[in-house]
Parts: C-alpha cells; structure tokens; sequence
C-alpha cells in the first residue's frame, strides 16, 4: 500500500487527459497515483499491489464504474 513512504491510490478514467489531470492534481499531495486506462489494467494492477483507494470514472465503455466496483467486490 506504500511505496517510498507514499500511500498509493488506483485511478481508472478511459479518458488519458483526465486521467492525468486527477493525477497532477493528487500528486501534490502525499499519494502515489497509479492511472490506468481499462478495468482491466486495473484488475491486473489490483492483483500485484495493494491500494488505499480507487478512483474510477462511472461513464466507461463495456464496463462503467458501478460494474467495476462489483468485480473488485467479487
């Protein structure tokens, strides 16, 4: 959950700028923010490493963020 002293946190936007102006925005504080474009990428990322929080766009393509949150759930 930390690396290098700093608390991670998963963003998931399918939208790039989006992502890295959250990014940008959070960095600035002392979080590590881990962007990733798919759900996919983030289940993937959620099975290597452990995250204090997720922060997911609810409007995506096949899976929206509510879907999303049932998988991690699951």
């Amino acid at each position: 959950m930390k690396e290098g002293g700093k608390l991670k946190i998963l963003l998931l936007d399918d939208e790039r700028l989006i992502r890295m102006s959250v990014a940008a925005r959070l960095r600035r504080t002392d979080f590590e923010i881990v962007g990733v474009g798919t759900p996919d990428e983030a289940v993937a990322r959620l099975r290597r490493e452990r995250f204090l929080a997720i922060i997911t766009d609810v409007v995506m393509g096949d899976v929206d963020g509510f879907m999303f949150r049932d998988i991690v759930r699951g």
